[in-house]
C-alpha cells in the first residue's frame, strides 16, 4: 500500500488540489463500517480524543475509529481525502 500525505495552510490551494486528485482517478473515502463516520467525521472526532488526550497512541477510541475506517476502505486501491 503506498500513502501520500499533503499538509498544508487554508490558503495552499489543497481543496483544488484533492479535487484534481479525484479527477485523476483518486477515490473518495468510504464511510466507516460500524459507525458510519465520514472522513471529515472521523478526522473531527480524532482531533477532539487528540486534544483531550494527550497518549493518542494507547486511546481505545481513536484506535476503533481509524480501524473502522480503514476496514471500510481497505478494498479500495487508491482513495484519499482532504482534512
Amino acid at each position: 500500500m503506498s500513502v501520500i500525505i499533503q499538509a498544508g495552510h487554508p490558503s495552499s490551494y489543497s481543496s483544488l488540489l484533492i479535487e484534481m486528485l479525484y479527477d485523476r482517478g483518486l477515490k473518495k473515502a468510504e464511510d466507516s463500517n460500524l459507525q458510519q463516520l465520514t472522513s471529515e467525521q472521523v478526522s473531527k472526532n480524532l482531533y477532539k480524543i487528540n486534544k483531550k488526550s494527550k497518549d493518542i497512541e494507547h486511546n481505545k477510541l481513536a484506535d476503533s475509529i481509524s480501524v473502522d475506517f480503514l476496514l471500510a476502505n481497505i478494498d479500495q486501491y487508491i482513495w484519499g481525502w482532504e482534512s
